[in-house]
């Protein structure tokens, strides 16, 4: 079984130069020299070499937000869903209400419907 894509040692080497790209244009280098110094052939491969690590970043932190987000709304809901589902309890509807709420969130977090959408049946 060969090497996966993201892990040949030509990607893990082309991803290293390219992080110190971004760092030596943090530490003010111009592309041109960064170019020179990394072995890119102009300017415009520093440049892109720069874009696609903090692209990737950006992907990265993103997921990050989002697997935190659906952890703290999935605790949440393991809260409320035992008062939902209480029928003796007097505050039951209003749990039913969040519960309902929570589940939009992560639906939406998670790419199952639009953020800005309701799942139907659910509209006030």
């Amino acid at each position: 079984m060969g090497l996966s894509r993201s892990t040949r040692p030509e990607i893990i080497a082309a991803r290293e130069r390219a992080v110190e790209a971004l760092r030596l244009r943090a530490a003010g280098e111009s592309f041109d020299a960064i170019a020179s110094e990394l072995g890119y052939a102009g300017r415009s491969g520093a440049y892109k070499a720069v874009q696609r690590v903090l692209d990737s970043s950006e992907h990265e932190a993103a997921e990050e937000l989002r697997t935190i987000g659906l952890i703290r709304l999935e605790a949440i809901l393991r809260r409320l869903w035992p008062i939902a589902t209480n029928e003796e309890s007097r505050v039951q509807f209003r749990a039913i209400d969040a519960c309902l709420d929570v589940i939009h969130q992560i639906s939406a977090l998670s790419g199952l419907t639009q953020a800005g959408s309701r799942i139907r049946g659910t509209e006030r």
